[in-house]
């Protein structure tokens, strides 16, 4: 099995669709943490209107998602053009270039 599967084109087109997961594992996981974490206000046993903080403006909330928002954004673009970057280099770190190599030769006496 050893570099058989690595070479092998839909080995190759399925590791690019999953480039997605690690991301959404991250937000399924914050989801599944504020509903561990506010399970009243989830499942109705606690009214939305009684479970709001009195000090958290709604302006302090939409600066908070929205620098969040910007955050996530710069990350995500940031990794997109690296990963371009990586991809463009290939597995060997090739720009492109040709570069004209000469035949190493015998060491005399070897």
């Amino acid at each position: 099995w050893r570099n058989r599967v690595t070479g092998q084109r839909w080995f190759l087109w399925l590791m690019l669709l999953v480039i997605p997961l690690p991301y959404l594992a991250a937000q399924l996981g914050w989801m599944v943490t504020e509903i561990g974490r506010q399970p009243w206000i989830v499942y109705g046993v606690l009214r939305t209107a009684d479970a709001v903080s009195p000090v958290v403006s709604l302006a302090q909330v939409g600066t908070s998602f929205i620098a969040f928002a910007i955050l996530y954004g710069s990350l995500a673009s940031l990794d997109v053009y690296l990963l371009y970057r990586i991809a463009r280099r290939g597995p060997d770190g090739d720009t492109g270039h040709i570069i004209k190599t000469t035949k190493p030769t015998a060491v005399e006496g070897a």
